[in-house]
């Protein structure tokens, strides 16, 4: 089975676990808990990483100015499409991530980034980037992966090795004191591995049960298979505490 990659096939998969345009496990829940912790009305958010457009777009349901930069032309276009399907053209712009300058216009009020930052060695560069284009007592919001330490155990060998992601994967700690150098404020950490433990097993099951038939019929047994491997590798790495989710905030001085 050829390794993993956002492509069509692969959306259209995470779409039918997930909802369409969300790529991440526990990226919908996320979102939908940022909109309401935060009054978003008028406001201008810029999404880094932005992937297939469903954080953007959801967001932009609520009368707020969103921004997504991405890397990758296809999620980009992917992105524009699911704009324009749900009638959000107006409200929401993609813009390609080239180099490593954030190509957007304007400031924000609030910057998120779902799992986006475990993708770059060089993270102080982007909390760097990420203070520039934020306005005064502006919001930083990051989900993503965290390790506990780099001794990684055999069940996180073996996620990362199957899913031949390039990822650095850094320190909770590490983010945190990235944000002080960094003169942000009211810095803070959530852990949400247990919620996130228990959405993968959700999701193995369902993968099991109801979505079953529809995924091999539509996909096939071996992209089934996978998938259900990915998740069952994501979830036994997940339980040996060694990889870790949550988010870190901080609020520009």
């Amino acid at each position: 089975m050829p390794v993993y990659h956002y492509d069509e096939q692969a959306l259209n998969l995470l779409a039918t676990l997930f909802s369409p345009g969300f790529i991440h496990l526990g990226s919908k829940a996320w979102v939908e808990s940022l909109g309401q912790e935060f009054d978003l009305t008028g406001k201008k958010v810029l999404d880094f990483g932005s992937g297939a457009g469903g954080p953007v777009c959801y967001l932009a349901r609520n009368e707020v100015q969103i921004t997504g930069v991405e890397v990758s032309d296809f999620l980009l276009a992917k992105s524009k499409a699911l704009a324009t399907q749900l009638n959000l053209s107006g409200r929401v712009e993609f813009l390609p991530l080239i180099g490593e300058t954030l190509p957007a216009h304007n400031k924000f009020d609030l910057i998120m980034s779902i799992n986006g930052l475990s993708r770059y060695k060089d993270k102080n560069h982007w909390f760097v980037e990420f203070n520039r284009m934020l306005r005064g007592s502006g919001t930083l919001m990051l989900m993503d992966w965290f390790h506990k330490t780099e001794d990684y155990s055999a069940q996180m060998q073996a996620f990362l090795q199957f899913s031949d992601e390039i990822v650095y994967l850094a320190s909770a700690q590490d983010y945190l004191q990235l944000l002080e150098k960094n003169k942000f404020n009211y810095v803070n950490f959530k852990d949400t591995t247990k919620l996130m433990r228990s959405q993968c097993d959700e999701t193995i099951l369902l993968m099991k049960t109801e979505h079953q038939e529809t995924l091999v019929t539509h996909f096939g047994a071996e992209y089934y298979e996978w998938w259900l491997e990915y998740w069952q590798l994501l979830y036994a790495a997940l339980q040996t505490g060694d990889l870790i989710t949550g988010y870190v905030r901080g609020v520009k001085s």
